[in-house]
C-alpha cells in the first residue's frame, strides 16, 4: 500500500508545529515517556522500536517522510509504548494536543488524517501476526516490501541486523535469504542497503 499517495499533504499544518532536527541515532521520544503530543517526519527515516521484558529490542515500524509517529498520545494519557529513534539525520515537527486542538477546530480535516495512520499502523500489527507462523522468506518479504511502499523507494536504508529485528527472524536468516534473492536478481545490497530491483518477484515471495 503506497501510503505516500493516500495521505492528505500536510504543508498547510506545519505553521502549526515546531520545526525539530535530529541527528543520526538521536533519541526522539522512549518507551515508558508520557505522551504530550505526536510528530511528522518532514526528512529523514525513524525506527520506531519496542523493548521486550528480556531487554531484547524488536523493531515495530520504519518511519518515512510523510508519516507521522507518536499519534496515540493523543487517544490517551498512558506511556509510550514504542521508541522512536533517527535512523539518519531527520528534520520532524513536533504537535502538541494543545496544537492539534487548535488544527481540528480550523480544519477537521487532519482528524481524518491521523485515523488513516493509526490504521495504516494497525494493519501493520495484524499483518505482523499473521505472519507469525509463517517462514522466514515470507516474513523477510513483507517487512521489505511494507517499507517500499511506505516509502514509496525501491532503496531501503536498512541493515540486516535491523530488517532481522523488523521480520523477527535471525540475522543469519536474513543474511541467507538476502543473498539467495541476491543470485535470483531481485534485489542488491550496496553500502549496506537494499536496493530492490524486482518488486514482483518479491511480492510473489508472499504466496509462494
Amino acid at each position: 500500500m503506497d501510503t505516500k499517495k493516500q495521505l492528505i499533504p500536510w504543508d498547510k499544518y506545519l505553521q502549526y508545529g515546531r520545526r525539530v532536527f535530529y541527528k543520526k541515532k538521536s533519541v526522539i521520544f522512549q518507551q515508558g515517556d508520557a505522551g504530550t503530543g505526536f510528530y511528522y517526519i518532514y526528512a529523514g527515516l525513524v525506527k520506531i522500536t519496542s523493548s521486550r521484558t528480556d531487554q531484547t529490542e524488536r523493531i515495530i515500524d520504519i518511519a518515512n517522510p510523510e508519516q507521522t509517529i507518536g499519534e496515540f498520545s493523543l487517544l490517551d494519557d498512558m506511556p509510550s509504548p514504542t521508541s522512536a529513534i533517527a535512523q539518519e539525520d531527520s528534520v520532524l515537527y513536533y504537535f502538541t494536543k494543545k496544537d492539534y486542538m487548535r488544527i481540528t477546530q480550523k480544519d477537521p480535516n487532519i482528524v481524518t488524517l491521523l485515523a488513516q495512520s493509526l490504521f495504516l499502523k494497525e494493519q501493520l500489527h495484524l499483518n505482523k501476526i499473521h505472519a507469525t507462523g509463517a517462514n522466514a522468506h515470507y516474513k523477510i518479504a513483507l517487512s521489505l516490501i511494507h517499507i517500499m511502499d511506505a516509502s514509496n523507494s525501491t532503496d531501503i536504508q536498512l541493515t540486516k541486523q535491523d530488517l532481522s529485528r523488523f521480520a523477527g527472524v535471525t540475522r543469519m536468516t536474513v543474511h541467507n535469504v538476502l543473498k539467495e534473492w541476491e543470485s535470483q536478481k531481485i534485489l542488491f545490497i550496496q553500502q549496506r542497503n537494499i536496493h530492490i530491483i524486482n518488486p514482483c518477484a518479491l511480492k510473489e515471495k508472499l504466496s509462494s
